[in-house]
């Protein structure tokens, strides 16, 4: 777990998932850009299992995930991979009233989305796009294409093809969903529901994964 989620934080957006969305530009349309996270995000998250342990960090100006290894002599835990991203072109951050809106840039014109929202509990949960349907298309956002697998080829090779659409037939499952344009706020807060719900990041600094 540790491996999958950290070497794909910022191409996953925190995620580890069999589907992943990408937008052509940061989401949403409105929403005000920040030059830093919030005061009350700015902490250490982490989650620890017998082999190594994981850490997300906010500070200010920068998101930062570490991975520490167990030494196999020493039984010490050591730095693996770390990880540290500034606010700015790859990461753009939006406060859209309720909640927060992540935009993780993993390549040119592929952004993931995710949504953080604040509880009162001090509490941080993260959601991101998971299940159907997700938005439709509209004259501000366009569906480019899907791309779809069935995992049956030979030697369980997976054959994948891209579609306009999210119609599947059987065994197969969608890999990624390629919009372009934008969404407001007020639309992006759709994803804000529990089947999106990706990890809590608790007051007393665990992660919590869904």
């Amino acid at each position: 777990m540790f491996k999958a989620f950290t070497y794909g934080v910022f191409i996953c957006v925190f995620l580890h998932s069999c589907t992943t969305v990408y937008f052509d530009r940061p989401q949403p349309r409105d929403g005000k850009i920040l030059e830093g996270f919030p005061d009350e995000i700015l902490n250490v998250w982490s989650i620890s299992e017998n082999q190594g342990r994981l850490e997300i960090e906010f500070k200010l100006n920068a998101l930062v995930i570490t991975e520490y290894e167990k030494d196999s002599i020493s039984n010490d835990m050591v730095v693996g991979k770390r990880s540290e991203i500034a606010l700015g072109d790859s990461i753009i951050l939006k406060h859209c009233k309720s909640f927060y809106a992540l935009s993780l840039k993993e390549k040119e014109n592929q952004y993931q989305i995710a949504c953080l929202v604040l509880n009162e509990e001090d509490e941080v949960s993260i959601y991101a796009p998971q299940k159907l349907p997700f938005w439709k298309s509209s004259r501000r956002l366009k569906l480019d294409s899907v791309q779809v697998s069935n995992g049956s080829s030979f030697m369980g090779a997976e054959e994948s093809r891209m579609q306009k659409n999210f119609d599947l037939n059987e065994g197969e499952e969608i890999n990624n969903v390629y919009y372009s344009g934008s969404l407001k706020s007020k639309h992006l807060k759709k994803m804000i529901r529990k089947e999106n719900l990706i990890m809590t990041l608790t007051s007393g600094g665990e992660i919590s994964f869904q």
